[in-house]
């Protein structure tokens, strides 16, 4: 926005989450691409689910993102992943970044009321 100051944790904080996401990415594909990594996996995507909600309560928004993506990544089908991340989407400012991940939970869970919610009071925000 115009006449603001550069927020500094952000300018540093979303280069390096990019490339540790990438670095991320290519690990893991390497180490749990093969069939008997799948438990590995699980636990994985279930210790940055619980890190991921942790750091939003906390207020690290932009680590509970990166816990998210890699939820979604490594689960593409974990709606709590999905909403988690819409909610930090949501409480970083990315308005339309939180919508899709909402939808995408929905997507997935058609019944989850928070999700519901969540993206009517988003959606009702961008009406007005």
């Amino acid at each position: 926005m115009p006449g603001q100051k550069p927020n500094l944790k952000t300018m540093l904080w979303e280069p390096l989450a990019q490339e540790a996401w990438t670095l991320g990415d290519k690990l893991v594909r390497r180490v749990f691409g093969a069939a008997e990594g799948w438990e590995k996996r699980r636990d994985i995507v279930k210790n940055n689910y619980d890190l991921g909600v942790r750091y939003l309560k906390d207020g690290y928004v932009g680590d509970a993102m990166f816990r998210f993506k890699l939820v979604t990544w490594l689960d593409p089908s974990h709606a709590e992943g999905w909403y988690g991340l819409g909610a930090a989407y949501v409480a970083g400012g990315k308005q339309a970044a939180a919508e899709k991940a909402l939808k995408k939970t929905l997507e997935i869970k058609p019944d989850y009321p928070e999700a519901s919610q969540l993206l009517a009071t988003l959606e009702g925000n961008a009406a007005q």
